[in-house]
């Protein structure tokens, strides 16, 4: 490592040798007063969060300074006040980009991780609470006009004097005040207007909005979270398992066939649904299209909109071929790209029919329809496409040997 990239990783990950250099006279008063603001909004904050936690209101102090003297060092957003909240999460690069954001500048969330967890390390050694960053108390920082991560040191100066002076008073503060005080910062927070824009957009959106409200009400905080991302995973699992797949019948002037096109990549989740539907529905001659088509035996799958795929869909899809072949079905592959050819081409040893275009399409069905076996059968065709009508006047047939 060179001595320049030595020193600008250094400037890096400890940010305050890139601004200290630069420190002003006309920074030290902005910070004096955003540091003694929210320094009289921490004390109370602090020995409300305690409580909270069941703990003595000292323990809520220790939580307030420890943090704001590391983060002067490490930290990368002036804004930034590092506490005791009323959640402890991992929302401090939350605030932090929401704050940068505001002044047209970016962030180092790997930076913003390692100073919250060097303020929690260092506050350990002061039995202090697990802290991270606060939304209400940096928004107290930007309007008070904070120029610096500065503004920090004079709000660990306020919370030392604090317990130094008034640690014996705190007994006599109301159980009532301190709840004030946390409904107070936390009010503001609560974005009830965001719900009419989310139940016009995707009413879908309110499921785990709704169940993590009311898990939090009735079970708890921690657990009313859990409840919701597990809730919130389990819906995004659930649609990427069962893709849309749209069925339609077509005709052309060689054969006519049944196009069916599924919506979305083929993952995991999807695949043994994808497989049970055509099996079920598609080779099935009681199916509601297959009824009156009953001996169609050819299949096009369009690939159109699987844009990507990993090795058990590979793999299912290969099943796919296998169960239509003993039952005398043909496969073509419609429009597949490069990653989704080579991914079912390792996995198969058999001859797969594939075309690019619509004019391929019709060459290749041209060319069924004139095999024995087709004729024979009196085969149609099931066109898994994107459900434009054949209308290209290019021959071309693409058949890929595994």
């Amino acid at each position: 490592m060179t001595g320049f990239s030595f020193k600008k990783l250094l400037k890096n990950r400890i940010p305050v040798l890139k601004w200290l250099p630069l420190y002003k006279t006309k920074d030290a008063l902005g910070d004096l007063v955003a540091g003694l603001t929210v320094g009289l909004t921490l004390i109370p904050q602090a020995i409300a969060y305690a409580g909270l936690a069941g703990l003595t209101p000292q323990y809520g102090l220790y939580s307030a300074f420890a943090g704001s003297f590391v983060y002067i060092i490490f930290g990368t957003c002036r804004e930034v006040n590092i506490g005791p909240t009323a959640l402890i999460s991992l929302l401090t690069y939350t605030y932090a980009r929401f704050l940068t954001k505001a002044r047209g500048q970016s962030l180092d969330a790997t930076q913003e991780m390692l100073t919250l967890g060097l303020c929690n390390v260092v506050g350990s050694f002061f039995h202090s609470m697990p802290v991270t960053g606060s939304f209400s108390r940096s928004a107290v920082n930007n309007a008070s006009g904070v120029r610096t991560p500065l503004g920090g040191i004079y709000t660990g100066i306020l919370v030392i004097l604090a317990l130094s002076l008034l640690t014996p008073y705190f007994y006599y503060i109301p159980r009532a005040t301190l709840s004030s005080v946390i409904v107070c910062a936390v009010v503001f927070m609560v974005e009830v207007n965001i719900l009419r824009p989310i139940w016009k957009c995707s009413k879908r959106d309110l499921i785990p909005i709704c169940t993590t409200f009311f898990a939090c009400l009735f079970a708890g905080v921690e657990l009313g979270i859990l409840i919701g991302v597990a809730i919130d995973l389990a819906i995004l699992i659930y649609f990427n398992a069962r893709p849309t797949i749209y069925i339609e019948y077509r005709n052309t002037p060689t054969l006519n066939y049944i196009l069916v096109r599924p919506s979305a990549g083929l993952l995991f989740p999807a695949v043994d649904y994808l497989r049970i539907y055509l099996l079920e529905n598609l080779a099935n001659e009681h199916h509601k299209l297959l009824k009156t088509f009953k001996n169609t035996k050819i299949v096009v799958l369009d690939c159109k909109h699987i844009d990507k795929i990993d090795f058990t869909a590979a793999r299912e899809l290969n099943t796919v071929m296998r169960d239509f072949k003993e039952k005398n079905h043909f496969l073509i592959m419609l429009r597949p790209s490069k990653e989704i050819l080579r991914s079912v081409q390792s996995l198969s040893k058999k001859t797969i029919h594939v075309v690019y275009t619509d004019a391929e399409l019709v060459a290749i069905l041209k060319e069924f329809s004139t095999t024995k076996a087709v004729k024979e059968s009196g085969a149609e065709v099931i066109d898994m496409s994107n459900g434009t009508t054949i209308n290209s006047t290019r021959s071309e047939l693409t058949s890929t040997k595994l």
